[in-house]
């Protein structure tokens, strides 16, 4: 037994459930989990007054985190952990074969490794980055007041673990869906339809009310590009939705069964939104920088989203011939469709997602009855759609979010990536847990009709 497998051993588990769970088990167990995810994010930290940019509320939606409470990391190191071990599992640097139960438990013990390294690099990261600040007022000793910080972020960040855990074995999906779909649906609601004002301002925060307001007020194009910015936000949902569904099937020829040709279906967007996060995440990285050299919490207006429709009804037609407006929409979209393409490109080498692994794994699967095993000659068939796929994935989702940005949705174009993904695994997953237990009873009712 190695190092990692020892500690992983005495990490705490959630033991599986005994038998199989009907889905209105899982809605219930959901629904659990939900209720205690909220709970933590409104659990303050003792000892710390936050200040939360802009951007880094987009982030916090993102990794499903609530700055200033118990759920302060959210699913930020299971996220990390998981790519993390992706690379290493692809790249060949930690052999794992997945394939049987002993390389399950492994990855199993190596991810709650990894995920427990990230909980103490991501707490004292907040912690000397300064965006959490203790409150000096409480007269503690300044190290004494950041060790009490440290272990209640920390215990937060596992606690989100354990109930990651308890999500994928007994409610609909896993934890980390959960509370990223949670976290973005709740921010997008409150941000269409709260019609309560905020405590800078006596306009309402929800775009539908405060489009009214703007109405009732006699601005009709103020009204209109906020309601055009609702019309961004729904259209965007329904575009990505559909691009999620796309699937590209591969002619295998060689793969008969019974004089039958099969085809192995590929998603359009085959690497989903992983190139995406990762961009957000060196863009926010690139921020954070900037502010440390200025020593100013301002975002630079070349990575903010340019929202025309927004400045469309403020500035008229000038904005849109204003050469800098124009050279930010360009190079905000170019930053984004074309750092995406290169994130998504890299990461299908170096996460196993090229067409020699996957040939390999269709070669030694015992699933597809096929006539030639030769991973060569699988590879040769899957190389000429995986490589353009990978880019065109990273080129959609750039696009996607950057014109999400450009055009002012609701909230951040990654975040309704993220919403839109997320909330289709999760259907695919209801319909799949529910048509296994509609099976038996399709069976009852056939034999009765019999």
């Amino acid at each position: 037994m190695s190092m990692i497998d020892k500690i992983s051993s005495y990490l705490p588990v959630i033991k599986g459930a005994e038998y199989s769970l009907t889905f209105q088990e899982r809605i219930k167990h959901t629904f659990i989990v939900l209720f205690m995810y909220f709970l933590l994010t409104s659990i303050p930290i003792w000892g710390v007054a936050v200040e939360i940019s802009e951007r880094l509320r987009e982030l916090m939606w993102v990794f499903g985190s609530s700055f200033g409470s118990l759920a302060t990391l959210g699913i930020g190191p299971i996220v990390m952990a998981g790519i993390l071990l992706q690379l290493l599992i692809g790249g060949k640097i930690i052999n794992i074969n997945l394939q049987t139960e002993e390389g399950r438990a492994m990855f199993n013990n190596y991810l709650r490794f990894f995920i427990i390294v990230f909980i103490l690099i991501e707490t004292s990261a907040i912690l000397l980055t300064g965006s959490i600040i203790p409150d000096y007022n409480i007269g503690l000793p300044a190290m004494l007041l950041y060790l009490i910080i440290f272990v209640q972020i920390a215990l937060g960040g596992f606690i989100i673990v354990l109930l990651d855990d308890y999500s994928t074995k007994y409610a609909i999906t896993s934890g980390v869906n959960l509370f990223i779909l949670a976290s973005i649906s709740l921010a997008m609601f409150l941000r269409i339809f709260n019609p309560l004002p905020s405590e800078f301002h006596n306009a309402p925060t929800g775009l539908i009310f405060s489009g009214i307001q703007q109405l009732l007020e006699g601005n009709v194009n103020m009204a209109i590009g906020i309601f055009g910015m609702v019309f961004v936000t729904f259209a965007m949902l329904v575009l990505a939705a559909y691009l999620q569904a796309v699937r590209v099937e591969v002619p295998l020829i060689f793969m008969r069964v019974g004089g039958r040709i099969f085809k192995f279906p590929i998603r359009v967007l085959y690497t989903s939104v992983i190139p995406i996060i990762l961009l957000f995440a060196i863009i926010v990285q690139i921020e954070s920088i900037y502010g440390l050299l200025t020593k100013s919490n301002e975002i630079p207006t070349i990575l903010t989203g340019p929202n025309i429709i927004y400045n469309l009804s403020v500035y008229g037609w000038s904005y849109l011939t204003d050469l800098f407006n124009l050279f930010h929409i360009l190079l905000y979209l170019f930053i984004y469709v074309v750092g995406a393409a290169v994130l998504s490109y890299f990461w299908v080498i170096a996460s196993g997602m090229d067409a020699k692994t996957l040939a390999n794994q269709l070669s030694n699967s015992p699933v597809f009855s096929l006539s030639v095993r030769d991973p060569r000659i699988l590879e040769k068939a899957l190389e000429k759609y995986i490589r353009p796929i990978s880019i065109l994935s990273g080129v959609l989702v750039g696009f996607l979010a950057a014109i999400s940005d450009i055009l002012g949705s609701a909230i951040a174009g990654t975040s309704l990536l993220l919403l839109v993904v997320i909330a289709y695994n999760i259907y695919e997953d209801m319909v799949r847990n529910n048509v296994l237990h509609l099976l038996p009873l399709v069976g009852k009712y056939l034999a009765k009709e019999k």
